[in-house]
């Protein structure tokens, strides 16, 4: 005889003393049933920015992850889908960039201070990197780097669920660039140049960026370098209207 669901009580899935890795099975009775509502097909509860890893774009290296076996070079988000055409081509939007300093540290030392100005470095003991002398001076130091915020059309050979927005007829998706290193001097610096010169009055939203790839050598090896260029198109009024709309900052 089946019970009465004002019977069943709700299970709490929590850490048996001793073992934190262990968590207790609910019951036949329980299974399906919760401390908060569910509903099939959909995610609820207080689901927050927290709770969502932001897609970052990434060029696939020798020495990245690479569970799919992508070609080096190749841009990526998450080292996994792929967001240039056939010709190797980004075309994106770039909706913000923020300047910082980086602590430069020996790769797996631990994770890198960070400061929004170099006045704010330079009272933590850090010195600026910019030369040799810089860096040989012995004491800590910090790199310029950039976070750029931005907005990636969907290239012919993608699925369109992972390119979630549709502004303006073109099929998008936001992610994130930790800009630092070669990549700073490449794609950062071109970008404030341009900022401050032919997008000084329109700024950065109806601009239409290009980035591909290019392999060069290092003292460690070769690897890919990004390269950005700014394309001879606007984003119309209506596009810009439909993205400020639905992309929130």
């Amino acid at each position: 005889m089946a019970k009465n669901p004002e019977e069943v009580k709700p299970v709490t899935i929590a850490p048996v003393e001793g073992d934190a890795t262990t968590t207790e099975i609910p019951s036949e009775e329980t299974a399906l049933t919760t401390t908060g509502p569910m509903e099939l097909g959909a995610a609820t509860g207080e689901v927050g920015a927290s709770d969502i890893k932001f897609p970052t774009l990434r060029i696939i290296q020798k020495m990245s992850e690479n569970p799919d076996k992508l070609n080096e070079g190749i841009i990526t988000l998450d080292n996994s889908l792929l967001v240039q055409n056939e010709e190797g081509d980004c075309r994106l939007t770039i909706l913000s960039l923020h300047k910082y300093y980086k602590e430069d540290l020996p790769f797996g030392a631990g994770v890198p201070r960070t400061f929004d100005s170099a006045e704010a470095a330079l009272e933590a003991g850090f010195r600026i990197a910019r030369s040799k002398e810089d860096r040989d001076a012995g004491v800590p130091v910090v790199e310029d780097a950039a976070r750029a915020l931005l907005l990636i059309e969907k290239p012919a050979n993608a699925m369109d669920r992972s390119f979630p927005y549709e502004i303006g007829g073109v099929r998008c998706t936001p992610a994130i660039w930790w800009i630092q290193s070669t990549a700073y001097k490449n794609v950062a610096k071109v970008i404030f140049t341009k900022l401050a010169f032919e997008l000084k009055t329109a700024g950065l939203l109806p601009a239409v960026w290009r980035l591909n790839t290019e392999k060069v050598k290092g003292g460690k090896g070769d690897y890919y370098a990004p390269r950005i260029s700014l394309l001879q198109e606007e984003r119309s009024k209506e596009f810009i209207a439909d993205m400020t709309r639905q992309i929130q900052l």
